[in-house]
């Protein structure tokens, strides 16, 4: 309906003649290791180039380019009313960084308390250290979480994991775990849907190596795999092709490219988008798609429930606790 893409990124490679697409998906996922290191607000380039090959087909008036900025203290009054494709009562709630309103994000405390808080599932972050490990962290450098200028791309895990990444943010003294020791904590049956983090063409090996731990761990049946570069998303397709995954979409970046071109490639499972992003024709369309909709960032009771009445699938929040009990 509407968008010409495959809904699977390995269709269309066995022509003679490869379209520009084609072409490009090629050379940017076959050379994981020698793309360009540039920021992805610099790789809005190569989304231009994709979305010039993809003309044939009518845009769906509501995907259209409204700005979606996002600005604190939202209110249920932006959604738009209606019930989506999905049924209603059903929508899970995911701990965002865990229960990080009441623990340090992105730590065993705050997983474990999501659990105790009769969540859902958690999101959280991972990248590589420079010892290759998969740590659980959202920022590049520590000087947020724990008042360091260390980044952790550059920093090796036996120096890492001293970092005090609580008392920073006002809870108890708390450290950064490995993604490994985070699945050990948390019960077989919770979802965990884990954001790769890079910002650059060159992930580090990043999505090959989740891809492996999990394949390892056999844990591809409760995970979902979510970021915003495409290219994480792409890579860990063809190597891990069983691995659900969806995009991640940013509301300060253009809506086109992010929803029309680089989800239907990349995001064969689920999409992400925050919480001004979702109306109830969005959801109908997506539905319709076969995703499942997670939406972040919603601590506000109110929302939460417009999203549910919305037919929203998976709602990401730091305080899963006090929604529980609201919805």
């Amino acid at each position: 309906m509407g968008c010409a893409l495959p809904t699977s990124f390995e269709v269309g490679f066995t022509s003679m003649k490869p379209s520009p697409l084609e072409a490009f998906l090629n050379e940017y996922t076959n050379l994981p290791m020698a793309l360009p290191s540039e920021p992805m607000r610099d790789a809005e380039k190569m989304m231009a180039m994709i979305t010039t090959s993809i003309t044939s087909s009518p845009m769906p008036k509501f995907m259209g380019t409204r700005s979606h900025k996002v600005e604190a203290g939202a209110t249920a009054e932006g959604l738009t009313g209606g019930v989506g494709g999905g049924e209603t009562g059903t929508m899970k709630i995911l701990g965002h960084r865990g229960a990080s309103a009441d623990f340090p994000e992105n730590t065993l405390e705050a997983f474990v308390e999501a659990v105790a808080q009769k969540a859902d599932g958690v999101e959280l972050d991972v990248m590589r250290c420079a010892s290759g490990e998969v740590v659980v962290c959202h920022d590049e450098e520590l000087g947020r979480l724990a008042k360091k200028r260390w980044v952790v791309e550059r920093t090796p895990w036996w120096k890492l994991k001293q970092a005090d990444v609580g008392t920073a943010l006002g809870f108890a003294a708390a450290r950064i775990p490995l993604l490994d020791a985070v699945l050990d904590a948390l019960p077989a049956d919770f979802l965990v849907n884990i954001e790769l983090k890079c910002e650059v063409a060159d992930d580090r090996g990043l999505a090959i190596e989740v891809g492996r731990l999990l394949e390892r761990r056999g844990e591809a049946e409760r995970v979902l795999i979510s970021s915003f570069n495409p290219l994480c998303l792409l890579r860990l397709a063809r190597a891990f092709p069983d691995l659900k995954r969806g995009l991640l979409i940013d509301p300060d970046r253009a809506w086109f490219p992010q929803a029309w071109v680089w989800q239907p490639l990349v995001g064969r499972d689920t999409v992400h988008p925050h919480h001004s992003q979702v109306t109830a024709e969005r959801v109908r369309f997506w539905h319709r798609q076969g995703l499942g909709v997670a939406v972040w960032t919603v601590d506000d009771a109110a929302i939460a429930r417009k999203l549910r009445e919305l037919g929203v699938d998976y709602l990401i929040t730091n305080a899963p606790g006090k929604l529980r009990v609201a919805l």
